[in-house]
């Protein structure tokens, strides 16, 4: 069973009609009539009555039809949610920068940058020790000061 089922299965239950749901999702009625038949044996219930010129869900066909209902909802607001997830991600870099080196570096840091389109950078210009609190408070993505001043201190 595939979540494209669901959507076939609850096409169906408005539709009340194999083939009106197969005009209306774009495929041939034994097409979907196979698939419906595949999907009640996979689950073991008759999702629908048979009647002449209708089908009518069965109590067990009505429980189904919410439960895909409702898989196909969450499974559209889970796609939401991660695309806010990806969206949640900064295109800022903060880069703390010696007082003495970061004159010297920043273009080099520009010209390094410039085919990353989107990324914006912050710097901040302070002396080492205040570079090492912030990189181990955690506002700083990226630092660069001299490798001396950072060991005298630790």
């Amino acid at each position: 069973m595939e979540t494209n089922d669901f959507q076939k299965i609850i096409e169906i239950a408005q539709q009340k009609s194999l083939s009106k749901a197969a005009e209306s999702l774009g495929v041939t009625q034994p097409t979907l009539s196979k698939m419906l038949s595949r999907v009640e044996s996979e689950i073991g219930h008759k999702l629908f009555y048979r009647f002449p010129r209708r089908l009518e869900l069965t109590p067990e066909g009505q429980i189904f039809v919410n439960a895909f209902k409702t898989i196909l909802e969450t499974l559209k607001s889970s796609h939401g949610e991660v695309e806010a997830l990806k969206n949640d991600f900064s295109d800022e870099i903060s880069i703390g920068l010696h007082m003495l080196m970061g004159h010297r570096v920043i273009p080099e840091i520009e010209t390094a940058i410039e085919s990353l389109p989107g990324i914006r950078v912050q710097y901040k210009i302070k002396s080492s020790r205040e570079v090492l609190r912030e990189v181990v408070a955690g506002d700083l993505s990226n630092s660069l000061t001299s490798l001396q001043t950072i060991k005298n201190r630790l």
